[in-house]
């Protein structure tokens, strides 16, 4: 073929699935101007996330109480039925959401939370409070799912990292308060206006009260919060998130070795200081991991990809607290005093069972069993160890992607001459 007849229009080069993808979204400022609305919707998703983790990390330190009050010894399922329930229905939420709307998912998920504690509250068997606590978790994790959600819907993901360190700040804030509060109603006998391990150590060890034990965690929880927050500033400023991954793993390593160490007769202030630590890394890893899960797909895959994410998040607590309660029950079994397993009901129950009656023991008993507990727990920061060990060669490897300024304008909240789409499709607008 000569020159003058040569094909010279431009060749076709392949169209990836992102590309395609994007074709549904707008490109946004790296930040964007914040209406009115925004804030509002933004402390209504903080003031439903305290306090659904309010009411989880209440029931901890109630726990002992609760057994006691509903003579049962079936403690576990209290934790794993609203575990179990929180985390089975997480990636339907996300579908729902996509199929409905945010806003009738989120008040259905509302509704549900406030049935559960209702149904909880009311409780006379233990039955029935697992039961309840069951239709709470479900309500819990709905609550959860779709706070993610919408603030994927509100904001890109160069700017999410601030607001993840709200966020991060709101659960560090009701986990600080929840087990102060828990355990001051289970004090006094009033646990039903509610509706594991370390309130464990300082009820069983140290002869703290519930409320003390509370107070007790609030290194852990308040190196929590502050820490979500640089982070989440941190990955905005830099548009890196490896680096905080890789730091807060080796944090968390660090520090539940230390608590490896704790004794019963290590001084408070001691293993205060080393839960700091372990917080400071808790507090990281809940502002960064979000990224390397967001960064690789486009934005209108985020609902469905935050649902699982939630969802992978939520289901280790049930592998903690059953695998942890296997741990401790066992290691229990085999170090408690024969004088003090004779007065018990049962061994189903020995963990929380004996923690009410520690307090009143006669010595040599009371050492003995204070010695159990502490070698009991050292065991479960040694499994710690490896799970945190593992996290940090799982993040080793994974690639530095940048973060995208987009938003999904199907569900975009914003201000403009068209008004606000309040994370609500029309009808006209669904497939």
């Amino acid at each position: 073929m000569s020159p003058s007849t040569e094909d010279t229009s431009p060749a076709l080069e392949p169209v990836s699935d992102l590309a395609l993808a994007s074709s549904a979204v707008a490109p946004a400022p790296a930040t964007s101007p914040k209406g009115a609305r925004f804030w509002v919707i933004l402390v209504c998703l903080l003031s439903g996330t305290f306090f659904g983790v309010l009411e989880a990390y209440a029931v901890s330190t109630a726990l002992p109480i609760i057994v006691s009050d509903l003579h049962s010894d079936q403690f576990l399922w209290v934790a794993s039925a609203y575990a179990i329930s929180s985390t089975a229905l997480l990636p339907l939420s996300g579908g729902l959401a996509e199929a409905y709307g945010r806003r009738q998912v989120m008040l259905g998920a509302l509704a549900v939370f406030i049935l559960g504690s209702a149904l909880s509250g009311a409780a006379q068997s233990m039955n029935m409070l697992i039961a309840g606590r069951a239709v709470h978790g479900a309500g819990t994790g709905g609550i959860l799912t779709l706070s993610q959600i919408i603030l994927s819907d509100m904001v890109t993901l160069q700017e999410r990292g601030t607001y993840n360190g709200l966020f991060g700040l709101i659960w560090a804030l009701g986990g600080g308060v929840g087990p102060v509060v828990g355990g001051a109603l289970a004090h006094h006998r009033t646990w039903r206006w509610l509706f594991y391990y370390l309130p464990v150590y300082y009820q069983a060890c140290k002869d703290a009260s519930p409320t003390a034990s509370g107070i007790d965690l609030f290194g852990l929880c308040f190196s929590t919060g502050p820490m979500a927050i640089i982070a989440g500033v941190s990955v905005a400023k830099s548009r890196r998130y490896r680096p905080q991954l890789w730091t807060a793993w080796a944090l968390v390593m660090v520090g539940v070795g230390l608590m490896s160490t704790v004794t019963e007769d290590t001084a408070r202030g001691t293993s205060i200081g080393f839960q700091i630590i372990i917080g400071v890394g808790v507090g990281i890893l809940y502002s960064a991991t979000y990224f390397p899960v967001l960064a690789p797909l486009p934005v209108t895959s985020n609902a469905l990809a935050l649902a699982f994410f939630v969802f992978l998040r939520s289901f280790a607590p049930i592998w903690g607290v059953t695998v942890g309660g296997a741990l401790l029950q066992n290691q229990l079994r085999a170090h408690i005093p024969a004088s003090v397993q004779a007065a018990l009901p049962g061994l189903d129950n020995v963990a929380y069972a004996v923690i009410p009656l520690v307090p009143a023991m006669a010595q040599p008993e009371k050492d003995l069993a204070r010695r159990a507990f502490a070698h009991a727990l050292q065991t479960l920061w040694r499994v710690a160890i490896g799970v945190a060990g593992g996290g940090l060669l799982a993040s080793l490897p994974m690639r530095a992607l940048p973060l995208h300024t987009q938003r999904d304008e199907n569900w975009a909240v914003g201000e403009g001459k068209a008004g606000v789409r309040d994370f609500e499709r029309d009808d006209a607008e669904k497939p």
